[in-house]
């Protein structure tokens, strides 16, 4: 994938089969769900939380992603946050996603695999 002109990897998937935008971010340590894409794609709020964002700290609630697919990754039962309605379009895929991948950058250009277990 190529990067944006702003040097951002944005990549088309889906959760539990909804079509959304992923942000690549690994200063995310976990993946990070608007709650309006949270609510098209079932997710359930659990347990409100406090977390640290880049804008400082917000209201979030625990969730579970039954199944998270981008390209040919697919991801299952996969711990995230759903963040206040008014974060925007994009869901952060974070660390928790991106540690199970091998990552490799060059010339603009980002390539994930699935790392073999």
């Amino acid at each position: 994938m190529q990067a944006n002109h702003l040097g951002q990897y944005l990549a088309e998937g889906r959760i539990n089969g909804t079509a959304v935008t992923f942000l690549l971010d690994t200063g995310a340590t976990t993946v990070a769900v608007p709650a309006s894409i949270a609510s098209l794609a079932g997710l359930n709020n659990e347990d409100q939380i406090v977390i640290e964002t880049a804008a400082g700290k917000a209201t979030a609630h625990n969730t579970r992603i039954r199944r998270l697919s981008l390209g040919p990754l697919l991801f299952s039962d996969l711990r995230a946050v759903v963040l206040p309605a008014e974060s925007g379009d994009t869901v952060l895929l974070g660390m928790n996603a991106l540690a199970d991948l091998k990552i490799t950058q060059e010339d603009g250009e980002l390539v994930l695999e699935k790392l073999a277990n």
